[in-house]
């Protein structure tokens, strides 16, 4: 129903992808104006589902549970950004404009239908992935979503 809850055309997608992967070959940088916002944000879902390491990266998963587990407040935050602190510096990157992102949108939940908990439902099981899904994961969707939340709602605590 929300922007990133509402499909794409699939076919538009990859021809959004194919577009944009060629701008590492030299081609220019597609324009996204020309494309359906529901493909664009189904471009940005694909990119971030392939990545072979999540941003929030495997092998930190259960710290990200964990720290999704804690009461809300300053320790928790202070968990959440040593985390971050720990991300190889193209990750930290691709989550502070991320997130900047997701917080701009969730301003605008009245039109979008996309608050910070729904943002949060969409983007936590993908930014925050171990690297074999089980039975477990699914149990852990709830502080998944949690501690990207946090980093959507308060996203000026943890990046400039």
């Amino acid at each position: 129903e929300g922007i990133y809850r509402l499909s794409g055309n699939a076919a538009a997608i990859q021809r959004h992808k194919a577009a944009w992967q060629q701008v590492s070959t030299g081609g220019a940088v597609p324009d996204v104006a020309a494309f359906d916002v529901n493909v664009v944000a189904g471009t940005l879902k694909l990119f971030l589902r392939e990545l072979q390491d999540p941003v929030l990266t495997c092998n930190m998963y259960p710290e990200w549970v964990l720290a999704g587990k804690m009461e809300s407040g300053p320790v928790r935050a202070g968990v959440i950004r040593g985390l971050i602190a720990r991300l190889p510096a193209a990750h930290q990157d691709v989550l502070r404009v991320l997130m900047w992102h997701l917080h701009g949108l969730s301003k605008y939940a009245d039109h979008t239908k996309m608050d910070t908990s729904n943002l949060a439902i969409v983007f936590g099981p993908t930014l925050v992935r171990p690297r074999v899904e089980s039975m477990e994961t699914m149990v852990n969707t709830e502080p998944q979503n949690a501690v990207v939340a946090e980093m959507i709602a308060n996203v000026g605590e943890y990046f400039e």
